[in-house]
């Protein structure tokens, strides 16, 4: 089963580092639909991501802006997560890095719709849509992901597993 929880309500904020909140907006943009883009998020700093043209998944890549090789790591922010208590199967308050390091890379400080694949972090991409009877090119996650990163001097096999947003799934028997 997959459903999109959507609402006009339906964002999600993370705060990077320890430093307070300032109200102070750097950056606003609008990431088309099918498109991916990159920036930076500084320590301290907060990043609100709106969902503004109805239903749609969304994938956050998260990147060490000065280790490239530290990302966020899905299935350590799950173990954790539900281990400690600050998360479960679709809502978690920390997302870490991979190992080695398990660093704590965001908190999320509101999330009104708080339904999301935790576990995932995979991606659409081409040989998906193949297998699926795609008889043609289409642009996918993983091709949106390559894009954005591209500019940051990254190769597309860089793209690390990604966080979900709003994308929730469950598995049943059926």
């Amino acid at each position: 089963r997959h459903d999109s929880p959507y609402s006009d309500s339906h964002y999600f904020i993370y705060k990077w580092g320890g430093c307070p909140i300032k109200n102070r907006l750097r950056d606003e943009f609008i990431v088309p639909a099918e498109h991916g883009k990159a920036w930076r998020i500084n320590e301290g700093e907060t990043l609100r991501i709106i969902a503004i043209d109805g239903p749609q998944v969304g994938d956050l890549a998260m990147f060490n802006a000065h280790n490239y090789n530290e990302v966020y790591d899905p299935v350590g922010t799950y173990w954790f997560s539900n281990r400690s208590g600050t998360g479960n199967n679709h809502h978690i308050k920390y997302m870490y890095s991979r190992p080695p390091a398990m660093n704590i890379m965001a908190e999320i400080t509101d999330d009104p719709v708080a339904e999301h694949w935790i576990l995932c972090g995979g991606r659409c991409n081409q040989q998906s849509y193949e297998v699926r009877g795609a008889k043609k090119w289409y642009r996918s996650c993983q091709s949106n992901l390559e894009e954005a990163i591209r500019d940051w001097g990254m190769p597309p096999e860089k793209v690390p597993d990604v966080f979900n947003l709003w994308m929730y799934c469950e598995n049943t028997p059926d």
